[in-house]
């Protein structure tokens, strides 16, 4: 089946037209990357211009992972990251001896990798985080016995390894990522359980905002914990040539690289959480819908349904609510 945006419409249509619900389609939503090409030129569009009134509405916890995802794949090193870190991930769960082993000596099993959950991608990072000593000793052991293992597991292990022991860029994204993604799971918690209570998920979706900003200001915090992770240089010291130090001279130090690609991930995740998150306030007439609160039924809530949706009297909801 193709999944173009008009081969999709062609199927939303011919569905509506044979549960003739048409006149009484007043949204839309969907599940999964094939239809998430965008507000102007994909399948919700489309579908709009037929059915003016099927208001496009994000999975509010889908919306989340593509603020995550498309905000850090444009970086290439975390691209580069998520990459490795779901490699590392499938190195154990591709082999049941493996997981086996590190059960025995980690005593904890990696999240699998799901590529469009960062909730999942999240739970990794923490988990590689907080066990990184414990791996670095497993894969240690795997090179200490690698007479008695497969090619496949020694050429891996010391890679993972190297990673682990002295990849900068690795490791200080594992620990940014480690104190961002906590964030992104209880504001994914919020948006999955809470819809209904607009007003609560917009708070929400602030305040990570106002925390996710505020990283901006310490930096210097994180190098700091980054420096107690002791990792070890890529080669020993040695005698450079003169040609050596006047590149070297050029480039600019760790601490000011990392720094830039600290900034580089707020900002980008700030950026897509305003685009993504920009006409959340349009969905304030959820709250009508909300009979947990006592101004389920305020004015606010009946104007954005007036705005959403023109052609229906605002008083013939309120009756029929007020009924409810």
């Amino acid at each position: 089946m193709q999944r173009t945006a008009l081969a999709l419409n062609e199927i939303v249509l011919s569905t509506i037209e044979d549960l003739d619900c048409g006149l009484k389609l007043v949204g839309q939503s969907y599940d999964g990357a094939a239809v998430m090409a965008g507000q102007l030129g994909g399948l919700q569009a489309k579908v709009k211009e037929t059915y003016p009134s099927a208001l496009f509405v994000y999975c509010m916890a889908h919306r989340l992972n593509l603020v995550m995802q498309q905000s850090l794949n444009k970086i290439r090193q975390c691209k580069i990251f998520f990459q490795t870190l779901s490699g590392l991930a499938a190195f154990f769960s591709k082999s049941p001896k493996r997981s086996t082993a590190l059960d025995q000596e980690v005593h904890k099993r990696l999240p699998r990798v799901a590529p469009t959950r960062w909730s999942y991608n999240g739970r990794l990072v923490e988990t590689v985080f907080e066990y990184r000593l414990p791996l670095i000793d497993f894969f240690q052991k795997i090179m200490d016995n690698r007479q008695d293992l497969d090619n496949e597991t020694v050429v891996c292990s010391t890679g993972y390894l190297n990673m682990l022991q002295r990849e900068s860029d690795f490791n200080f994204l594992l620990l940014v990522f480690s104190q961002i993604f906590p964030l992104c799971d209880n504001l994914f918690s919020v948006l999955q359980s809470k819809m209904s209570d607009i007003n609560f998920c917009i708070r929400k979706i602030q305040e990570f905002r106002r925390i996710v900003s505020s990283k901006w200001d310490q930096f210097d915090e994180f190098w700091q914990k980054f420096e107690y992770l002791d990792i070890l240089s890529r080669e020993p010291e040695r005698k450079r040539t003169r040609a050596e130090d006047t590149v070297n001279d050029k480039k600019i130090d760790p601490k000011t690289q990392a720094r830039k690609l600290f900034y580089e991930i707020i900002d980008n995740i700030l950026a897509h959480i305003d685009d993504r998150f920009n006409n959340f306030k349009s969905l304030k007439f959820l709250e009508l819908v909300n009979f947990e609160e006592n101004n389920a039924l305020s004015e606010e809530a009946f104007n954005s349904l007036q705005q959403n949706y023109p052609s229906v009297p605002n008083c013939l909801f309120y009756t029929k609510l007020q009924r409810v």
